[in-house]
């Protein structure tokens, strides 16, 4: 009974409220996209924040919604440390308490911030006279201060994307990424003020249950939801139909079909299995067999170092590729290599392309690198104590060069996202030239977990962002292909082996470049602050 009870206490304080409201807001995010979760849980956010007694305790009950959210929602980082548990079970309380910790400080921020403004500049009541012209006034306070929270949470989320490198997962949009024709509000207006749509829908309605506005609160947030749907739909309907002629001809296609044919080898090792020496011959043979299977596919993708070695300075590889693929194939995977420089090794994590022939064609080099896992922030200083990152190479990868667009033979452009990269809005000022993204990927560091599948989320936004046809090729999976309007049309499931035969989707006309460019996001913070701020008296 003494639990039962510590429990309800916890549950009915407004401290316990924020942190259990966050902790079950990953419900809403992939797999599960639960819509009704978080809206409940902005609305329990929003009832505790409204009644902070003082900037402080905004802060503190802002921290500990975001705590909540990002110790569950990111609970599968530690499955990476305990790969290597006997080495790096020390760190295993940092991945998944201090990192969360440190994520929670921008909604403190935003929270901090909203107190002290609503203090110091309270949207007016409405008059007596307006109250009875018209009724639905007396609600215009809560409306500006739900606006309000939802453009200091969305001006956070932006900045959580950016500083330190950025780190965008489980942003507020995601929420919708499972829905399709919800998800297509990235196309038109960008993420980041994606974002803000998504929080403004959210925030409102919170706002006005938290006044008694409760019909109006209901009627506002289905409404919202409603326009965004058939929108997104009818938009959804013309963009299917868009397909960008310039993409015509340039790729490999079936004279029958049309259609370029691709295959994705999805060889699903796990990560404890993939560098002992006793593995790697049969990890090779097994990825090499089931690429010999894929005989009518044009291009054949292999996950983020599907071989366990490095490709160019193994001499035996050239002949045993030349074997598995027929006459006209490409393979593009993604491998490590290394490359002397002075004294120095240099070691990249790489996308490499080979031809029928077993020649390297093409290759490039991930440019954003995983922080602890491919690099240490002082990485000489920290290597001095004896610390390195997981993938244990010392002096850790060196990024590539930036903007990076492979070409096949056919001159055919594609755009190289490893792991990592996809989460990040596409930078590349040859976006314009690509017919496709490829993004290869190993999330077996994740083990069975949501990592994987909210991984896969992140990646769909950028075909949403670009129109361009995404092929995500997995370690352990999910491995798919996603067409220019963010929908998966094939997957092979986690956890999964085999091949993935499907058809490279067309490039559609790609959307207005102001949405990408972070205009849209500008401008409508821009509209909401001075909606809030017009003819407002400071409190004195």
């Amino acid at each position: 009974m003494s639990r039962l009870s510590g429990a309800s206490m916890l549950w009915r304080s407004p401290t316990g409220q924020c942190f259990c409201a966050g902790a079950v807001l990953p419900l809403a995010f992939a797999p599960f996209g639960l819509l009704p979760v978080a809206m409940l849980a902005y609305l329990l956010f929003y009832l505790a924040l409204d009644g902070a007694p003082s900037w402080t305790q905004a802060a503190w009950r802002g921290w500990l919604f975001g705590f909540g959210q990002f110790v569950t929602g990111l609970y599968w980082t530690g499955s990476a440390i305990l790969v290597e548990a006997d080495r790096y079970w020390w760190v295993l309380p940092f991945a998944v308490l201090a990192f969360p910790a440190f994520l929670g400080l921008f909604p403190a921020a935003a929270s901090a911030i909203f107190h002290l403004v609503r203090q110091k500049y309270p949207p007016p009541p409405a008059s007596l006279a307006m109250r009875s012209i018209a009724p639905h006034s007396i609600a215009l306070r809560p409306i500006l201060l739900g606006t309000l929270l939802a453009l200091l949470l969305s001006l956070v989320e932006y900045m959580r994307a950016t500083l330190l490198t950025g780190f965008p997962w489980n942003s507020p949009v995601m929420i919708w990424v499972e829905w399709a024709p919800l998800s297509q509000i990235v196309a038109w207006v960008g993420v980041a003020a994606a974002n803000l749509v998504v929080l403004l829908w959210l925030c409102v309605p919170a706002a006005l249950w938290a006044t008694a506005h409760r019909r109006l609160a209901c009627g506002v947030s289905v409404s919202m939801l409603l326009i965004m749907v058939v929108a997104g739909g009818v938009y959804l309907d013309l963009r299917q139909g868009s397909v960008d002629p310039f993409a015509q001809g340039l790729i490999a296609q079936d004279r029958m079909s049309g259609a370029t044919p691709i295959a994705i080898v999805q060889p699903n090792v796990a990560q404890e299995q993939k560098w002992l020496n006793t593995t790697r011959q049969q990890i090779a043979r097994e990825v090499l067999a089931a690429t010999a299977t894929a005989k009518s596919a044009s291009i054949i993708i292999w996950p983020e170092t599907a071989l366990p070695f490095y490709l160019d300075e193994e001499p035996a590889f050239p002949e045993a590729l030349r074997q598995a693929l027929a006459p006209g194939q490409t393979v593009i995977t993604g491998a490590l290599r290394r490359e002397a420089v002075g004294e120095q090794m240099q070691y990249f994590n790489s996308v490499q392309m080979w031809t029928a022939a077993g020649i390297l064609q093409a290759q490039s080099d991930k440019v954003h690198l995983v922080p602890f896992g491919e690099y240490l922030p002082f990485q000489s200083m920290l290597e001095q104590i004896g610390l390195r990152q997981l993938t244990q190479l010392r002096g850790g990868f060196t990024p590539g060069e930036p903007d990076p667009v492979l070409q096949l033979v056919s001159g055919a452009a594609f755009i190289p996202l490893v792991c990592y990269e996809a989460i990040f809005p596409l930078t590349t000022s040859h976006r314009a030239q690509a017919q496709f993204l490829v993004n290869v990927t190993n999330d077996a560091w994740f083990g069975v977990s949501t990592g994987p599948y909210q991984h896969l989320a992140l990646a769909r936004l950028r075909s949403l962002e670009s129109g361009l046809p995404l092929i995500r090729a997995a370690n352990t999976g999910i491995s798919a292909v996603i067409d220019g309007t963010g929908q998966i049309i094939a997957r092979k499931g986690l956890g999964e082996k085999g091949v993935l035969n499907a058809q490279l989707p067309a490039r559609l006309t790609p959307p207005p470049q102001f949405g990408r460019s972070g205009l849209i996001f500008s401008i409508f913070l821009t509209i909401g602050f001075l909606m809030y701020f017009t003819n407002l008296t400071p409190k004195r």
